[in-house]
């Protein structure tokens, strides 16, 4: 029974990494805890190519570290070199550049609309449609180390 409670207070006292998106004026609209392997990944169509174009981040220690970035062409804007730490995969549907060790603490994202943009946002096989849920506002993503009951608590 006290290995029971002890687990039980450990769990609960256990540190986890939470993604938190607000609005301008700080109002949350969306938290989720996210763990070092969860994918973050923000999909768009850019605004020239009109090809689709895709960022996929990790959240790791407090801040989010880009992975790759997957893109169907090589013009007007879209990478065309990997980051001085990073790889170039060429691939059937996308070319992947992986790595480049860049990090960030809080990100700043402007959702489109229907007809620029069309920003979606996908966490673990769920998928959001930022430009439908948030059209032309500006968000904030961030990622807060707390305890795993404060998470709950607050959820």
């Amino acid at each position: 029974m006290g290995f029971v409670i002890s687990f039980l207070a450990y769990c609960l006292g256990a540190p986890v990494y939470v993604l938190s998106v607000s609005r301008r004026d700080g109002e949350t609209v969306f938290r989720r805890i996210v763990s070092p392997s969860t994918p973050i990944v923000f999909g768009y169509i850019h605004s020239v190519e009109r090809t689709p174009v895709e960022d996929e981040l990790r959240a790791v220690g407090g801040r989010f570290w880009q992975w790759e970035v997957r893109v169907r062409s090589h013009n007007a804007g879209l990478p065309s070199e990997p980051g001085s730490c990073g790889r170039f995969f060429p691939g059937e549907e996308f070319m992947v550049f992986r790595g480049g060790r860049l990090s960030f603490p809080m990100m700043r994202y402007r959702a489109g609309n229907d007809a620029v943009g069309e920003n979606t946002l996908r966490i673990a096989g769920e998928k959001w449609l930022l430009h439908d849920l948030f059209p032309g506002e500006l968000l904030f993503f961030k990622v807060d180390r707390m305890c795993a009951v404060e998470y709950f608590l607050s959820h």
